[in-house]
This record gives structure tokens, C-alpha cells and sequence, in this order.
């Protein structure tokens, strides 16, 4: 009985280290694997990737579903749902406009998001400010509006939408006309500098297409916050009062990253300036790879919804959403690092159904990361990636040596489980 008992529990004991093993090599070997994953530098990569993402965001969207979803968690979850999705989806069609199948795809797309963001049920957690709904609500509708019609161009069939940007960019440079300091609040009671960004770029885009003269006031906006910085870094101030001028909250990272981004379309030396400031200000180091801070260090400033959890000191908003604005910038060894990072830990998963490509991140738990990675995906220049020589650099090579010693150890924990056994034999046949 005795001797039973101890078989029993010798091969309890060893079944338990060899699945302990096998977890250990298997996701070794993964990370290992993820640690090479590079950003895409062909058109036919990129367009594989984005609408693979689109594709696998495509039924959760139109269910309502995932824009139910993150607006329980983000105060504004729908319209940035909406907004990412339609834009990615315009975006690679603009890039691809020889295929017709995917042109005629993103068009459907596009205006459906565009239908929906002037629903009730998106419109309703927002009050009228200077403008309708707020500078949130109508900078992003805008900005949808604007790619689409990029997308379109002169399409007779769309015709309406074309009036729509005409309207609403005439609309949002008025009032930008008539606020003393060139900000618009998102609600009664709030005014962020990264809300009115989008806007902003709105009204460039509508330079780009008809020739207006809304550069004039994008001008406005940039130098009213290069001549009001946060004086700690020299970066826009998060929140401020628009009647007066005074910041509520001072520069933060995903401020700073989205606020890059949308200058870098149309104003590239102001863009890498504030760049090289926040590079100084926010990275920070995590297992050898740049990252961002959401505050800087030392801020009595606490995580919020918006910042989205901190680990180690690194914002998780800031710096999934920093691989385009490393890459606009021209710093492609941070773009490299968080591209790593997310296909590492956000276990992608592509898969194919019915001829069709899927791609989910984070077992589809967390769509908005989803939106976030597309959106950054849709807007690289590939052709840019592939000729830049520094494209492929990271900070990758530490992590690849640490993980590999891991590995060494559990092989090393393997023929430790091997000789156990050998030994168990042994024992046995004498």
C-alpha cells in the first residue's frame, strides 16, 4: 500500500513539473517569437493587418456591442469607437485605392459610423457649449467627415456629406474665431487641449481638399499653447479655463502623444519640437524597452479612466497609443519597442474564416485597444518604413537575452525532470 502510495505521488509530483515545464517553454517560446514582430513595411502587410483587425471589430460594432462596451468604461467610449473605426476604415481604402472590393467595403463602413455618431444614444451624454454637442463631439464627427470625403472626393452620390464638412469646418472656425484664446470646451464645464486637436485637424483637412483658409486659425491654436506651456516641460497644458486661460491640469502623456500625432499632419516642425520634450519628459524605461508616463515623475497627479492602469510606471494608454506618434517622428526605436510590447502581452490572434482574415488582441476582451492599435496601423506610410535604414531598431535585444536564459533554465529544469525519472527506474529495477 505504502509502496503504491509513493508511486502515486512520484508521478503526481513529476506530471506537475513537466506541465509546469511545458507552460514555461511554450510561453518563452512565444515571447521569444513576438520579440521579433516589426512594424509593416509593405502595403500588402498593412493592408492585410488593418483589415484583419477591421474584420474581427466589424460584427461587435454594428451589434453595438463593443461601443456599448467601452462607453461604460470611458466617459466618451462611443464617440471614440466610432471615430477610430470610421477613420482606420478610410484610411487604408485612401492608401488602396486600386482595390475597388475594399474601397466600396471602407465607404459602407465609413458612412455608417458617420450615421451613427449623430444618434441619440451617442450624442445624449453631451450639452451644447459654444458649438452643438461640444468640441469633442463635433471636432471628431469632423474629422470622420473629413476623411471620408477624402476617400470620395467628388463623388455626387455622397454629396451630402461634402456639405456636412463644408458646414460643420465653417461652423468650428467661427467659433474658434470668437474664442479668446482659440480653445472650445468639451462640456459646460471643461476645456482639454487634446479635444479641440481634433478639430484642428479637421479644419486642415479642409485646407488640403478645397483650398480654404483655415490655417489660420490652426496657428492660432498652436501658438496660444507654445506661448502658455506647462512650465515644468513645455508642453500643452492637459485641461484649462477658455474663459481666462488658467490650466486645471498640466501636460500628461496621452495628452501630449495624441496632440503630436494631429500637428504632425500638418505642422511637422512644431510636432517633433514638442516630440523631443516629451521623449525627455515621459519615457520611461520598462524591462529595457521606452515607454511613456502618463504624469511626469513626481506628480501629484493620480491614474484616471483615461490614463488607463500604470505599470512600473508606464501609462498604458500613452503608450499603446505612441507607436504612430514615435513613427510620424521619426523615433522608431520607441515605435519598435511598443509594437513589441503590445504583440508580447496583447496576444494577437489571427485566424481565418469563410476566406475571410481575423485579428483580436487581448482574447477580445478590450476592443478599444483593438481601435487604438488599427488606427495607428491605417496611418503608416509604409513606403517611409521600408526606405528609412533606422526603421528596425529597438531596445529589444536585452529582453531577447533575458528570455533566453529563462529558457536555458527550464531545459535545464527538464533534464532535471528526465534524470528523476531515469533515477526512478533505476531504483525500481533493483
Amino acid at each position: 500500500m505504502k509502496k503504491n502510495t509513493r508511486k502515486n505521488q512520484f508521478w503526481l509530483t513529476t506530471s506537475i513539473r513537466v506541465l509546469l515545464f511545458m507552460t514555461a517553454f511554450i510561453l518563452l517560446s512565444i515571447f521569444i517569437k513576438n520579440s521579433f514582430t516589426k512594424l509593416p513595411d509593405t502595403k500588402v502587410k498593412q493592408k492585410m493587418l488593418v483589415t484583419s483587425i477591421l474584420n474581427n471589430l466589424e460584427k461587435g460594432m454594428h451589434e453595438k456591442s463593443i461601443i456599448n462596451f467601452n462607453q461604460r468604461i470611458f466617459p466618451e467610449g462611443s464617440c471614440f469607437s466610432l471615430l477610430l473605426y470610421s477613420v482606420s476604415w478610410s484610411n487604408i481604402a485612401i492608401l488602396n485605392q486600386d482595390d475597388t472590393e475594399l474601397v466600396r467595403k471602407a465607404t459602407n463602413e465609413a458612412v455608417w459610423a458617420i450615421e451613427e455618431f449623430r444618434k441619440d444614444y451617442v450624442t445624449s451624454i453631451f450639452t451644447d457649449t459654444e458649438i452643438e454637442n461640444g468640441i469633442l463631439w463635433m471636432g471628431q464627427l469632423n474629422l470622420m467627415l473629413g476623411k471620408f470625403v477624402t476617400l470620395v472626393k467628388d463623388n455626387p452620390e455622397y454629396s451630402d456629406y461634402v456639405n456636412m464638412f463644408h458646414t460643420y469646418s465653417n461652423i468650428l472656425n467661427s467659433a474658434y474665431e470668437e474664442s479668446s484664446f482659440c480653445l472650445l470646451n468639451t462640456y459646460p464645464f471643461g476645456c482639454w487641449t487634446a479635444d479641440n486637436a481634433t478639430a484642428i485637424l479637421s479644419l486642415a483637412l479642409h485646407d488640403q481638399l478645397f483650398g480654404s483658409d483655415y490655417i489660420k486659425t490652426c496657428s492660432r491654436w498652436t501658438n496660444w499653447f507654445l506661448e502658455n506651456p506647462d512650465e515644468t516641460c513645455g508642453l500643452p497644458v492637459a485641461k484649462v479655463n477658455n474663459k481666462n486661460g488658467f490650466p486645471h491640469e498640466p501636460a500628461r502623456g496621452s495628452s501630449n502623444s495624441w496632440i503630436i500625432t494631429i500637428l504632425s499632419h500638418f505642422d511637422t516642425k512644431t510636432a517633433f519640437s514638442l516630440y523631443k520634450k516629451h521623449r525627455k519628459h515621459f519615457t520611461n524605461k520598462l524591462i529595457g524597452f521606452n515607454t511613456f508616463r502618463e504624469y511626469m515623475k513626481g506628480s501629484r497627479f493620480k491614474p484616471d479612466v483615461d490614463s488607463g492602469p500604470v505599470v512600473l510606471g508606464s501609462g498604458v494608454t500613452v503608450s499603446a497609443s505612441s507607436i504612430i506618434t514615435a513613427v510620424l517622428c521619426k523615433d522608431y526605436e520607441t515605435a519598435n519597442d511598443i509594437n513589441i510590447i503590445l504583440n508580447m502581452f496583447c496576444y494577437p490572434h489571427t485566424f481565418t474564416r469563410n476566406g475571410k482574415s481575423y485579428r483580436s488582441y487581448l482574447f477580445n476582451k478590450f476592443p478599444m485597444g483593438d481601435l487604438f492599435i488599427v488606427w495607428q496601423y491605417s496611418m503608416l506610410d509604409v513606403n517611409e518604413i521600408a526606405s528609412d535604414k533606422n526603421s528596425g531598431k529597438s531596445n529589444a535585444w536585452l529582453f531577447r537575452l533575458i528570455l533566453i536564459v529563462f529558457l536555458f533554465i527550464t531545459l535545464i529544469y527538464l533534464r532535471q525532470i528526465i534524470k528523476s525519472i531515469l533515477n526512478h527506474y533505476q531504483s525500481k529495477s533493483k
